[in-house]
């Protein structure tokens, strides 16, 4: 047979030799296929979000995916799951809301030039709930535990510095009113103080910038204010002349006094003074005299019920006259 005969041959016959180089191929691959071992890895997922869109939901079920590796006994042996890299990209996704993102497993350069290789990453998808990537300036509250000591409490607080900034998806961040500090212990203070702490806040979907940083912690604690009703407070008759005497219509005063609570606690009606002022008075007779009540240092009186007192006033006779 010459070489135009064979040419012939093969141009007439073209078809039926593609279908058995087809069908050899086939079996070739199937053989290939049969003879390849399975191997599975677990690899951590990577998130790429460096565009505007980042995951709203929590990631924790999505950490790891399995990847599966057929190839020969030989090769799959030098495998392992340091040789993939699992990614998810939300980088070309531009609007918020739930979307199915394929997850893309990449191996390294020597793997890559194994043959046959195979590679299937289990879930191939993972639905995700993502929103647009915002930034806020949220507040830093302190955690105080404990109580002051007795007769003292807490009238105020702050924090240096005020503010924290925090990133992350724009539903979750909003959301967030606050962000509390480590606790700072006041049990049994009895004056203001000042504490170093720090921010105390997870949520893996929130990045606090600075969050390891200190935050001095103000608290301001002051003696407890309270209000006490006293009754029976006898009123005095002062700077009446000494020829004079006087009776009073009411004998005493009642009273609302304040001050610290450790000091109002020893109070008692004796321990106010209560004056009726009789140095106007030259005459014989009935007047209405005001009412002076004076209290103890640190106690303030807030209100009493009467502020005059009915005096009457007679001379005194002298004792010649009385001996007549």
């Amino acid at each position: 047979m010459n070489k135009n005969h064979f040419l012939d041959k093969i141009i007439k016959d073209w078809k039926a030799i593609v279908i058995c180089i087809g069908i050899a191929l086939l079996i070739y691959l199937a053989y290939q296929t049969t003879t390849l071992d399975k191997k599975t890895f677990v690899v951590p997922l990577k998130v790429n979000a460096t565009g505007t869109m980042v995951p709203s939901q929590s990631m924790e079920s999505y950490r790891y995916v399995k990847v599966s590796v057929r190839a020969q006994k030989e090769q799959l042996a030098t495998i392992s799951e340091s040789d993939f890299t699992a990614i998810i990209d939300l980088d070309y996704i531009s609007k918020p809301g739930q979307t199915s993102i394929p997850v893309v497993i990449q191996p390294n350069e020597r793997v890559l030039l194994m043959e046959p290789l195979e590679i299937l990453a289990n879930p191939e998808y993972i639905n995700l709930t993502v929103d647009e990537s915002v930034f806020s300036y949220i507040a830093i509250k302190p955690t105080l535990t404990g109580t002051p000591a007795y007769g003292y409490e807490v009238t105020g607080f702050s924090c240096r510095p005020e503010f924290v900034k925090a990133s992350g998806p724009a539903s979750v961040v909003n959301a967030v009113a606050s962000v509390q500090t480590e606790s700072v212990l006041i049990d049994g203070l009895d004056s203001s103080s000042e504490f170093v702490t720090a921010v105390d806040y997870e949520n893996s979907l929130v990045k606090l910038e600075d969050a390891g940083g200190e935050v001095q912690v103000s608290v301001t604690i002051e003696p407890v204010i309270l209000e006490r009703d006293f009754s029976g407070v006898p009123i005095a008759v002062s700077n009446l002349a000494a020829d004079f005497e006087a009776s009073l219509s009411v004998p005493s005063v009642s009273i609302s006094a304040q001050g610290r609570l450790l000091l109002m606690e020893t109070m008692q009606p004796s321990s106010f003074t209560s004056r009726a002022d009789c140095s106007f008075i030259t005459e014989e007779g009935t007047y209405e005299v005001p009412v002076t009540v004076i209290s103890p240092v640190g106690v303030s009186v807030v209100s009493q019920d009467m502020s005059t007192v009915t005096v009457t006033v007679t001379r005194i006779q002298a004792e010649a006259e009385e001996d007549l």
